[in-house]
């Protein structure tokens, strides 16, 4: 059975030690007398979070990462919903780590949508600061920590010619773990460049961390395929 398999390469290993490498592997299609599960709907989203079910939300929302561009009003407005629904249950006390990333999970998958910006602290200069490179000047940050992940779409083109490798990409994380831009450093084309910017646009991460604040960050990632 042919597969496709991505990751996390955490290349701040230089300044954090022995990070390992994050795998996952597709799992395979259900069989033909499987019953098949209902498709996911921006409705159903709403519904979801009406009743405050945001883990059920997250997975509605999974479904929905690569729905079709552009967006309604009315869906626009479900996924605004879905952010504050989101901000709202991390802003609670007492909440498990699993209802936590589930809350994150939400405000990212939503905001992958539309192009909501958190305002930047101002620099010195007052200016809005620059996203941070976690390096040696900034040895005490703390790199994000990837919560969930979205499978890259291993295009039929690239199948059909076999191609296989890394797409390494710089991405910018902020505040909230989010994944905001994406720009290839070394690609493979056949479209693998542009699935791979379309999956991690709807990753999420805890946000790195400096002096114990959230900050936005420069951070590389990879995404393997392999058949």
């Amino acid at each position: 059975m042919r597969s496709c398999r991505f990751g996390l390469s955490l290349l701040a290993i230089l300044f954090f030690g022995n990070l390992s490498v994050l795998r996952a592997q597709s799992t395979a299609a259900p069989p033909p007398s499987a019953a098949k599960p209902e498709p996911a709907s921006f409705e159903r989203l709403d519904g979801l979070l009406t009743q405050g079910k945001i883990v059920d939300g997250v997975r509605e929302l999974s479904a929905l990462a690569f729905a079709p561009a552009p967006l309604t009003s009315a869906q626009e407005e479900i996924l605004r919903r879905a952010v504050g629904a989101g901000r709202r249950h991390l802003e609670m006390g007492g909440a498990s780590v699993e209802e936590r990333n589930a809350s994150r999970q939400l405000v990212c998958l939503a905001r992958a949508r539309f192009l909501e910006e958190l305002p930047d602290p101002l620099g010195p200069d007052g200016q809005p600061a620059p996203p941070l490179r976690i390096g040696n000047t900034l040895s005490r940050a703390h790199p994000p920590e990837l919560i969930a992940q979205i499978r890259p779409e291993y295009t039929p083109e690239a199948r059909e010619k076999q191609v296989m490798g890394t797409v390494i990409l710089e991405a910018v994380i902020d505040r909230e773990g989010c994944v905001r831009t994406a720009r290839v450093l070394k690609g493979l084309h056949y479209g693998l460049d542009e699935s791979s910017i379309a999956a991690v646009k709807n990753w999420t991460f805890n946000p790195a961390t400096l002096n114990g604040e959230p900050v936005k960050v420069y951070y590389v990632l990879t995404v393997n395929y392999q058949l």
